[in-house]
C-alpha cells in the first residue's frame, strides 16, 4: 500500500532506498528529444503566424481608421464594430462599420439628416444650372423692321408721314 501511494504521488522510492533507477532505452530518449524539438518548432511557427496575422489585422484597422472622409464616425462605433465582427454578424470592416452606425440611433439620424440636406442642395444646384443653361440658349427674336427712334417727335403732318413711311418701309412712296 505504501508503494502504491508513493507511485501515485510520483515519489521515487528507488532513490530513497538507494537503488538505481532503471535506465530507459536510449533510442526512446532520443526520439522523445526529437519529438520535443519538433513540437517546439511547431509552436514557434504558430506563434509567428499568429503574430503576422495580428499585424496584418492591425494594419487593416489603422488604414480603415485613417480614411476619415469615407468613415468619419469610426472612433464612435469602434467597439460596436469589434462586437459585430467577433459575433460573426459582419464579414469585413466596411459592413461592420455600416451596421454599427445603423445601431447607433442618434448617429444614424445625424447621417440621414446630412444626406437629406446634401440631396436638397444638389437638387437646387442642378435646377439652378438647368435654368442658367436654358437662359443662355434662349434666342432673342429681333424684328426685321427698324424700330422707331424714341427721341424723334416729328413736327407737322409731312414729318409724321415721312416717319411712318420710314418705319414701315424704306422709301416706298
Amino acid at each position: 500500500m505504501f508503494a502504491q501511494l508513493a507511485q501515485d504521488y510520483q515519489v521515487p522510492l528507488q532513490t530513497l532506498l538507494g537503488q538505481p533507477q532503471q535506465q530507459g532505452d536510449p533510442r526512446v530518449d532520443m526520439l522523445m528529444n526529437k519529438l520535443n524539438s519538433i513540437e517546439s518548432q511547431r509552436q514557434q511557427q504558430e506563434q509567428q503566424a499568429l503574430a503576422m496575422q495580428q499585424a496584418e489585422v492591425n494594419n487593416e484597422i489603422e488604414g480603415f481608421a485613417a480614411n476619415t472622409e469615407q468613415y468619419p464616425h469610426f472612433e464612435q462605433v469602434r467597439l460596436k464594430m469589434a462586437g459585430l465582427l467577433q459575433a460573426g454578424e459582419a464579414d469585413d470592416l466596411k459592413s461592420a462599420y455600416e451596421k454599427a452606425v445603423r445601431l447607433d440611433d442618434t448617429l444614424f439620424d445625424q447621417i440621414m439628416e446630412a444626406k437629406h440636406a446634401e440631396k436638397v442642395r444638389t437638387e437646387k444646384e442642378s435646377r439652378d444650372a438647368a435654368a442658367k443653361a436654358a437662359k443662355g440658349k434662349a434666342v432673342q427674336v429681333r424684328s426685321s423692321s427698324p424700330s422707331p427712334s424714341v427721341n424723334a417727335n416729328p413736327k407737322g403732318l409731312r414729318a409724321q408721314l415721312e416717319a411712318a413711311f420710314e418705319e414701315h418701309g424704306e422709301g416706298r412712296i
